[in-house]
């Protein structure tokens, strides 16, 4: 199932309570795949990708490191390494 959520321990359709329930964990890809690809020829569906190799991709992790470095610099001013 997709569009699948729960609140007090019920499911709820997510198109319908927007914002009132937590969604599931479960989410069909398989089943997202399938209907994408027979909308349209022009879709390209790819595998699932981790959280880190998004957020490497969008560059994200770069103001992570330069954070990091701050720190580094100021505990090593501070004595506190």
């Amino acid at each position: 199932m997709f569009g699948e959520a729960f609140r007090k321990h019920e499911f709820l359709n997510i198109p319908y309570s927007p914002g009132l329930a937590d969604p599931s964990a479960y989410v069909d890809f398989a089943s997202i795949r399938h209907s994408a690809e027979e909308v349209s020829e022009h879709i390209s569906v790819y595998d699932p990708i981790t959280q880190s190799w998004f957020l490497g991709f969008r560059r994200i992790n770069f103001g992570v490191e330069a954070l990091l470095q701050e720190e580094k610099v100021e505990a090593q001013k501070t004595g506190y390494c």
